[in-house]
């Protein structure tokens, strides 16, 4: 079953490429190998794009071929189709292919960075939710303000009530400055602004209901084919 939304994590994007769509691994062995050597020896410098370093793998054939974002931001995808799906649905107001260092959009996404990875994926939900022709499915689901949901256990904990206070306000003003951050990134676009309460509830809602996604990594699905491990045989040991 396909997602609804779905976000990989900053600490698993710096080891595997998956399609920004629908977060299939893209790329083949080859690619995986030399990424996971290049990261486990440290060995990239800090101007080597580890994008790419993928495309450097020739031995690869057009199976594994990827395919950029349209204002080449970064993302990858398995297929035009895939790309084409994710930009009208919320990559074409999101994508940073045209930003500067200092456009609000950079900045957001640098906040989501800093503080909470899944508020990159409730910008996300926001737009799909205003350019879908269903919004309803985006709203159907047990929706609680974060600091609800995060404080809920230590609330009814002996002397917890202070330091869930604490943390309440915290991810209020995390909230706060999210909600304004997005809305300057999309005040010229048809998306309507988004309020602290509603980045709240959708960061609540993906604490109550997301789901973890596992899939079989491509050095699992190909290790034991000999081409591969006659060319690759320093990186696999």
């Amino acid at each position: 079953e396909r997602p609804l939304l779905a976000l990989q994590t900053l600490e698993n994007l710096a080891y595997n490429q998956v399609c920004f769509g629908c977060k299939a691994f893209v790329g083949g062995p080859d690619a995986y190998l030399t990424r996971r050597r290049h990261l486990s020896l440290g060995s990239i410098g800090e101007q080597e794009d580890l994008g790419q370093l993928d495309h450097k793998c020739e031995d690869e054939g057009v199976l594994y071929t990827t395919f950029p974002c349209r204002k080449n931001c970064g993302q990858m995808f398995c297929s035009k189709e895939c790309e084409t799906d994710t930009w009208s649905a919320h990559h074409c107001f999101l994508c940073t292919g045209d930003c500067d260092v200092d456009d609000v959009l950079v900045q957001y996404k640098r906040f989501c960075v800093e503080s909470n990875e899944i508020l990159l994926l409730v910008a996300e939900w926001w737009v799909a939710q205003h350019t879908s022709g269903d919004p309803t499915c985006y709203t159907d689901f047990a929706m609680n303000p974060w600091w609800d949901v995060v404080t809920a256990d230590l609330v009814n904990q002996p002397g917890g009530f202070t330091g869930a206070s604490t943390l309440q306000q915290q991810l209020r003003q995390v909230c706060d400055e999210a909600a304004g951050l997005l809305n300057q990134a999309l005040a010229d676009t048809s998306i309507p602004p988004i309020t602290a309460l509603g980045i709240a509830l959708r960061v609540g809602a993906c604490e109550q209901n997301a789901m973890g996604i596992h899939q079989r990594h491509p050095l699992c699905r190909d290790i034991f084919d000999q081409g591969l491990r006659h060319r690759r045989h320093a990186e696999t040991v």
